[in-house]
């Protein structure tokens, strides 16, 4: 029910760690001007995330950076914003949650990769993780391909 309110916002560790990093690092202790920024993120992050859109904000906010390492690490703190933010288009879910209960289950790995290649017997456990014998889970769907 807290996310029927538009201006609930979720307090998590990534919102910590970036709302920590600006005020300490940006503004130098101006708690007022990093909540400010990181509310203009927030709704970056939650509606219409783009990193033009990002930089637009930082850029209109007076940030200025002090080398190319505080840039990747304010942009590392913003990602991990962005892969934790609750999205209406997602029914509520972060992209970190669709990642890990839709996408990385049929996730495969690269041929060759990992060392030599070993063949999948009929008999044995699938590759692709579903626990059945390969024979009645992808063998049939391998020869097709």
């Amino acid at each position: 029910m807290k996310y029927k309110d538009s201006n609930y916002l979720e307090v998590t560790r990534q919102y910590q760690a970036l709302l920590n990093y600006v005020n300490k690092h940006i503004f130098n202790g101006d708690e007022f001007a990093g909540q400010m920024l990181y509310e203009d993120v927030q709704g970056i992050c939650q509606f219409d995330f783009s990193v033009q859109g990002i930089f637009e904000v930082l850029n209109t906010r007076g940030v200025d950076f002090k080398s190319e390492k505080q840039v990747n690490e304010v942009m590392q703190l913003v990602m991990d914003l962005v892969n934790n933010t609750r999205i209406w288009e997602n029914n509520g879910y972060t992209p970190n949650e669709i990642f890990e209960k839709y996408e990385k289950p049929h996730l495969m790995p690269l041929p060759g990769a990992g060392g030599k290649s070993q063949k999948v017997g009929r008999n044995d456990p699938c590759p692709c993780g579903s626990g059945k014998k390969y024979k009645k889970c992808c063998l049939g769907k391998d020869k097709m391909n």
